[in-house]
């Protein structure tokens, strides 16, 4: 039997085998256009099945990278937490130091309060002795002068 193109018929068949012939051809064409489908379906699925790994793996580093951002902020929020923490402690520690500034300045204040007072006293006194001693220097003067 010749090869058959599908080009070329066949030379000296009857008409029944150049029928047959053909429908021969016919399917030969069809079982390789479906064998190459078939391949270029194979093909696609590989690709697919490539992509979906890919996909998954980019899914995994992805999750990975959110686990990731979350401890760092939880980190983060830690940190400031503690900061802040701190920084009202410190607040506090220069608001007791002033505190007591303010008293031991307050007590300053009554100390010398209390001694401006007395000074006060004292001159008065003072003052009220040299009146008095003024007075009789005085009078000691007119009845001298008399």
């Amino acid at each position: 039997m010749e090869t058959l193109s599908r080009d070329t018929p066949p030379k000296n068949l009857s008409p029944q085998q150049k029928q047959v012939e053909e429908v021969q051809t016919i399917e030969q064409i069809r079982e390789t256009d479906s064998q190459e489908k078939d391949l270029e379906i194979q093909e696609k699925n590989e690709q697919i099945e490539q992509l979906q790994k890919e996909i998954s793996r980019l899914n995994q580093d992805i999750s990975e990278s959110h686990s990731l951002i979350e401890s760092m902020e939880n980190t983060l929020k830690s940190q400031l937490s503690e900061q802040t923490k701190e920084s009202e402690q410190n607040k506090f520690q220069e608001l007791e130091e002033v505190r007591k500034k303010l008293e031991e300045a307050e007590e300053e204040a009554g100390r010398l309060r209390t001694t401006l007072i007395d000074l006060h006293k004292k001159l008065e006194t003072k003052d009220d002795e040299l009146i008095r001693q003024r007075s009789l220097d005085v009078r000691g003067e007119l009845a001298e002068a008399r």
